[in-house]
């Protein structure tokens, strides 16, 4: 359990740089190198998403337990934070892919980057943001 708490955190470090790196790229006005970004990383989390098989990691959690009993706990816990993983990289890959095709938009638009940043980070009525082209 300790490797996947590590996991977990490392994956959480991983998608918090993420997602500093390219909303330093849209503050900067950088929009080609955010779209290059958000593909390259798009792409890394999908490959680590394709790797990761909650089923498995949580038996072989549970394979270094004699007991049956503790077995199945552990397994079962091992599951649901294995699991948690796999949906954090599936939210990366979401989000991105989103984030791939915005500093187009914005180019076309023709609004600056920072000036999203600012507006998004200042909505807080509103769960959902929505950017629809001219």
């Amino acid at each position: 359990m300790e490797r996947l708490d590590l996991i977990w955190t490392l994956s959480s470090a991983k998608w918090l740089c993420d997602d500093a790196e390219l909303r330093a790229l849209f503050v900067s006005e950088d929009m080609e190198h955010a779209e290059e970004y958000a593909a390259r990383y798009m792409d890394d989390n999908l490959r680590c998403l394709d790797q990761l098989n909650p089923d498995a990691i949580s038996r072989l959690v549970a394979a270094g337990e004699n007991d049956w009993t503790n077995a199945v706990a552990k397994r079962r816990e091992a599951a649901g934070l294995a699991d948690t993983i796999a949906n954090g990289f599936a939210k990366a890959v979401e989000n991105l892919s989103q984030q791939q095709s915005l500093p187009h938009s914005l180019i076309e638009d023709g609004t600056s980057g920072r000036m999203f940043v600012q507006t998004a980070s200042k909505e807080t009525q509103s769960k959902f943001l929505v950017v629809m082209p001219k």
